[in-house]
């Protein structure tokens, strides 16, 4: 079972069509559940946040349909984008032990990190992210005084959240399954490298150079968000990732 989480503003319609996740999963044997967050202005409320029970919404809907078809709990995966990875990444630490995975795009970082052991991580992000920046800082932090963000939620001023670095969130994962060496870097095309940091439990990251707030490989393009890489395929990558999980 494949959770799949959209970003703000967007809404669970267009993230099926954006991620491709409900026709590439299910032949493959998975069950793609992709939800609509709250509110107006469709979001996810990260955990511990205050506000609407986000996660106790999720937890329901992933009960309900394991209730309705077979789910191996060994197999249970999750995703999203900016704020959906944020989601994904904030679920993973408050239900630990229940994702074998979580594949984070464009939002690895995009709240604190809470290692947990045992967990694999392959994540997305581009150098060029100026909503959730590659190097950490200020979310938004990238859009001249987050005009547009502002305009997309009605009017109001855009959080001031400091993020650590990519790099760093991923170091800190490898730390907490006790692997401190240096990871492994292999170039892949003209604009994506593949950095591996823990062979086990399965932490890596796929940077894109000059890529933006984006899904890679997606035809979709948003020309506030930046430049989408077609070297890679994120929805396959991790279709991958998640089958060598099921097989070990």
């Amino acid at each position: 079972m494949i959770l799949n989480l959209h970003g703000l503003t967007s809404n669970l319609l267009q993230q099926l069509e954006y991620s491709r996740l409900a026709s590439l999963g299910p032949p493959r044997g998975y069950v793609v559940v992709t939800p609509q967050g709250s509110g107006r202005i469709p979001h996810w409320m990260v955990p511990p946040l205050p506000g609407p029970d986000d996660a106790g919404f999720l937890r329901g809907v992933l009960k309900s349909v394991a209730a309705s078809v077979p789910v191996d709990p060994g197999r249970r995966f999750a995703t999203g984008i900016s704020n959906g990875a944020a989601m994904a990444m904030a679920l993973a630490a408050t239900w630990p032990g229940y994702f074998a995975a979580v594949a984070p795009v464009a939002g690895v970082n995009a709240v604190p990190p809470r290692p947990v052991a045992g967990i694999a991580v392959c994540a997305f992000h581009g150098t060029e992210d100026r909503i959730v920046p590659f190097v950490g800082g200020t979310l938004f932090g990238g859009l001249r005084g987050g005009g547009s963000v502002r305009r997309a939620l009605g009017g109001r001023a855009t959080p001031r959240v400091q993020l650590a670095s990519v790099e760093a969130v991923m170091r800190a994962f490898a730390a907490a399954n006790g692997v401190h060496r240096d990871p492994v870097v292999v170039p892949i095309g003209t604009d994506v490298v593949q950095t591996t940091y823990a062979a086990a439990p399965g932490l890596e990251l796929f940077t894109v150079t000059g890529g933006g707030h984006t899904w890679p490989g997606s035809a979709d393009t948003v020309r506030l968000l930046g430049a989408t890489t077609r070297t890679i395929d994120a929805t396959a990558v991790m279709l991958d990732r998640f089958d060598a999980l099921a097989q070990s």
